[in-house]
């Protein structure tokens, strides 16, 4: 995971606050079962499951950590209204308002 060029930069230059926002992709697959227009990735559902499952994955989020950056994960199954505030309440955090 180091050695891949993209990743090694962002470990040379970790975000300060990295947010998760952390869906069960069944819940996913429910809210988008009315588009049409969802691509290869949006309809494999063992792959979401294999993404959500590595961004929760304690060592990766540890490098992360190790560099000095805040982790934040975030409910995303609540109604959007809730976890804008969710988010909205992080801002202060992050030293911009």
């Amino acid at each position: 995971l180091t050695k891949m060029s993209g990743n090694r930069l962002e470990l040379e230059h970790p975000p300060q606050h990295m947010l998760i926002l952390d869906l069960d992709p069944t819940i996913g697959f429910k809210r988008m079962q009315d588009r049409t227009d969802l691509d290869r990735l949006e309809r494999d559902l063992a792959l979401q499951e294999r993404v959500r499952a590595r961004y929760l994955d304690p060592e990766l989020q540890n490098l992360f950590l190790s560099q000095g950056t805040d982790i934040h994960i975030i409910d995303a199954g609540g109604a959007k209204a809730d976890v804008s505030a969710t988010m909205t309440d992080l801002f202060p955090k992050f030293n911009v308002c």
